[in-house]
């Protein structure tokens, strides 16, 4: 019970540090410029625009942005006071909303291929048809080989009939679905991971990747494995040291397993990361516990790579030198610089998770705590990986989840926080507990050691409270009364015994 308190008081949300203030700065510049991109693009499929009208709807759109938080901010109030108090129907709501979005998502892509049966990208499919003169060829992306295994292996069972390459993407997409929404929920937080799997399963730039039988749906299912990995590494923190410690070096394993097959995978660790960070802060053992972890988390992953870098060298007759090169070449990057992608091609959607995603820019600023920082770090560094080309694969999936995560948190940041929630339950106290509170908190408050700051040492003295006990109440006579009437005659008890009787003696 109190690892699970610890859990949900450290989960991936952080006091506000000066590191939070510029990343709010450059995420409100991105958000405000895939805006404009997604506007003027509008504007000119429906009217012809003109120079200025571009800034002009970009101050309209975050006007528009503060006005819909401060009123979800007053109605979420009054659902959380109203609707949402029986924890029982919260769950039952949930359940009800995670298994309508897990059917519309198998539906909607069943619906897909009614309009495009055959896939548009055949590349990685021949590569994986069975032949009779040999197996799948040696690629030097991690990732892409095993997904052509993978591949392979279903073609071998179907005959190598392509509606079954289609088959295995909706399959890894709907696992990848319920991957991110538990992940998601114990990394952020309920409505996060609603909001989540709800734009994932409608973002056409993911929903129509079942015509592309390549590798990035694949890389993408190992990422959100990563993620939930990262959940469990935070339920793990309050309990036994020893299971801790090793839930975090597994994770390490597993982020350099990622990191092999694909440089976007090593972006796992921002999570798990900042969870032990996170714990850090919590006092002096806490400090010293989140650093152990810290380093057990990256020692896993280092070791992982070098342990894999070097099988691979094993296996291929190469030197570890050479496959750390072809490695680094690999995702160095082409030299350039593209523009900055949005979180989808169509413009409706990229409309929508932006302005959501704007929300969040407004909360920033009313809550004591943030969850946004390792987002905007994740979808900082995977948009510069796909503006310099880096790795053979494309992350606009992956751009398209850190848009998603970050207008959930836009749309949870309306919600009450839960020191917000804790200010109501200190209001319904008695005045006596107050009392209490108060003479132990003071005015001072917690530093990163876990001492008190603030407070002045008083010597002790005695202090006495009231008494609890109830008072003693005065005893009321009893009256009894019987169903059975005695007549009076009958109510003789009394023997009449002679005076010479000595019985007692």
């Amino acid at each position: 019970m109190v690892g699970m308190l610890l859990y949900r008081a450290i989960r991936m949300k952080m006091k506000k540090i000066w590191l939070s203030y510029p990343l709010w700065l450059i995420f409100t510049a991105l958000s405000g410029t895939m805006l404009a991109v997604y506007l003027f693009d509008i504007g000119n499929l429906l009217w012809e625009t003109g120079k200025y009208a571009a800034p002009f709807l970009i101050c309209l759109v975050f006007a528009t942005v503060g006005g819909i938080w401060f009123l979800g901010y007053k109605t979420s109030g009054v659902l959380h006071g109203r609707l949402l108090q029986d924890g029982h129907s919260k769950k039952m709501a949930e359940c009800f909303l995670v298994m309508s979005l897990a059917a519309f998502a198998l539906l909607y892509r069943i619906h897909l291929l009614k309009f495009w049966d055959v896939p548009q990208d055949m590349s990685y499919y021949n590569m994986a048809l069975v032949k009779s003169s040999g197996g799948v060829p040696e690629i030097a992306h991690g990732a892409s080989y095993v997904y052509t295994w993978v591949l392979s292996a279903l073609l071998s069972f179907s005959g190598n009939k392509e509606i079954a390459g289609l088959a295995l993407q909706i399959v890894i997409q709907l696992l990848s679905l319920l991957l991110l929404y538990f992940g998601i929920k114990l990394l952020a937080g309920r409505v996060e991971a609603l909001c989540v799997m709800a734009a994932m399963v409608f973002l056409p730039a993911y929903a129509k990747q079942i015509y592309c039988l390549t590798p990035d749906v694949f890389c993408f299912f190992l990422f959100a494995t990563g993620i939930l990995g990262a959940g469990l590494c935070g339920r793990m923190i309050g309990k036994q040291k020893k299971t801790a410690y090793a839930a975090f070096f597994l994770m390490g394993l597993y982020t350099g397993l990622l990191g092999y097959l694909d440089a976007a995978g090593l972006l796992v660790i921002l999570f798990a990361g900042c969870l032990a960070v996170k714990e850090g802060m919590q006092g002096k053992a806490g400090y010293m516990a989140g650093r152990k972890k810290l380093l057990l988390l990256f020692l896993g992953t280092v070791a992982a790579m070098l342990c894999l870098m070097a099988l691979d060298a094993g296996l291929s007759g190469s030197t570890l030198g050479s496959i750390w090169n072809t490695w680094l070449v690999m995702f160095a990057g082409n030299g350039g610089m593209a523009f900055p992608s949005g979180p989808d091609s169509d413009l409706m959607a990229g409309v929508l998770l932006c302005f959501f995603a704007a929300l969040g820019v407004v909360g920033f600023w009313f809550h004591r705590k943030q969850k946004q920082d390792a987002w905007i770090f994740y979808l900082l560094a995977v948009t510069a990986m796909d503006m310099t080309s880096a790795g053979p694969l494309g992350y606009q999936i992956f751009i398209s989840f850190g848009w998603s995560i970050l207008a959930g948190i836009g749309i949870a940041s309306m919600g009450i926080y839960a020191e917000e929630e804790n200010k109501v339950k200190i209001a319904d106290m008695p005045e006596l507990i107050l009392e209490d509170m108060d003479e132990i908190d003071g005015t001072g408050e917690m530093d990163e050691t876990g001492e008190m700051e603030g407070q002045e040492e008083e010597k002790p003295k005695v202090k006495l409270i009231e008494n609890p006990l109830p008072l003693p109440k005065k005893h009321v006579r009893r009256e009894m009364d019987f169903d059975k009437i005695v007549e009076w005659d009958k109510m003789k008890f009394d023997v009449s015994v002679d005076e010479s009787d000595d019985f007692d003696i």
